[in-house]
């Protein structure tokens, strides 16, 4: 039997307006929003921008650092080269203090009696000042009369002054029989100190620091009257400067300051023979040697504002040092040692 053919269907509508009247478009397919793909990308550029900021404060921090280190080492650099022009300094200072004490003309001979000589250097202010080492007390060499009054005159307190004599007398000795009031080993101990007596002579003024009870205050003052370069038990008066004079038994202020208005006047003419020794001063602690040891002090001042003090003790071989070029020994080297050099009142120049 023959079917009977109908009309054909329309195709289905697709896209939206299919959507809208069949509800659905071709079966399976989601269809993406198309504003997703900006939102991503916008997010990419704010963290890209967070990103680049966190890297230029990095860098800025960096810098600043860089920055800090490059300024301290140029400081650094600055300090260590104005140390070393004021090392120079104070280096030539005692080369002239040397050529000044071994000058061939006696009038133009430097005074070894600590009057300073003041003048430039390399854009400096340089002070120089050259002491006969017999112009101060041995601490080795003088007796204990000497050193007393030499405590007495440091200002050591009365009540203290025989008991840091006779340690100061131990210290020295050889041997390990304790004074009455003096210490040896066995009172190092009791007293907790890692040291004892060192029974053997000073070798620089700075072991007096370890004597008990010699406070800072006393060292200060005891130590441009004393030296370990002496080798004598006695002073030579034209050598001395005031304080030390002033510590020798007997002296007065009276009779030291007058023989010290003469020296000076005798300095002037060298041929002129030197004044008598202060009135008073007992004799037994005075002899007219002189030495070829001597302490440079150099004190120099940089206009920035540094400044360097030195002492040097100096053995020099005169004359015949010359000669063989070599005029003179460094025994010792002290830089900041305390000391002030007089003012320009009277200095060489």
């Amino acid at each position: 039997m023959a079917r009977r053919l109908g009309p054909a269907r329309p195709p289905a509508r697709t896209g939206a307006r299919g959507a809208a009247r069949g509800g659905r478009g071709v079966a399976g397919m989601d269809h993406p929003d198309p504003g997703g793909g900006r939102g991503m990308r916008r997010r990419a550029r704010g963290l890209a921008l967070v990103l680049v900021l966190w890297v230029l404060a990095l860098l800025g921090v960096l810098a600043m650092g860089f920055t800090a280190v490059s300024r301290t080492e140029v400081l650094l650099t600055r300090n260590m080269l104005d140390q070393a022009r004021l090392r120079a300094a104070a280096e030539a200072g005692v080369a002239l203090a040397v050529m000044g004490l071994t000058h061939p003309d006696p009038f133009q001979r430097w005074r070894a009696d600590g009057t300073p000589f003041h003048g430039p250097f390399d854009g400096m202010d340089l002070r120089v000042a050259a002491l006969d080492e017999t112009g101060r007390i041995d601490l080795n060499e003088a007796d204990e009369a000497l050193l007393g009054a030499v405590l007495s005159q440091a200002g050591a307190p009365p009540e203290q002054q025989d008991a840091l004599l006779s340690t100061i007398l131990d210290f020295r000795d050889g041997d390990d029989l304790r004074r009455p009031q003096g210490a040896e080993d066995g009172d190092y101990r009791a007293m907790g100190l890692p040291y004892g007596a060192k029974d053997a002579p000073f070798e620089d003024m700075e072991e007096l620091r370890l004597i008990p009870g010699m406070t800072p205050e006393t060292y200060e003052h005891l130590q441009p009257l004393l030296t370990v370069h002496s080798g004598h038990g006695r002073v030579n008066p034209w050598r001395a400067s005031r304080e030390v004079l002033m510590a020798l038994p007997g002296a007065g202020a009276e009779a030291v300051d007058a023989f010290l208005a003469l020296r000076d006047l005798g300095a002037l003419d060298p041929g002129q023979p030197p004044p008598p020794p202060p009135v008073g001063i007992d004799g037994r602690f005075l002899f007219s040697r002189i030495s070829q040891v001597h302490a440079v002090r150099v004190e120099v001042a940089a206009p920035e504002g540094p400044s360097l003090r030195v002492e040097a003790v100096i053995r020099l071989h005169w004359p015949w040092g010359l000669a063989e070029g070599r005029p003179y020994d460094v025994l010792a080297w002290k830089e900041g040692a305390h000391f002030a050099l007089p003012g320009l009142e009277g200095e060489q120049r």
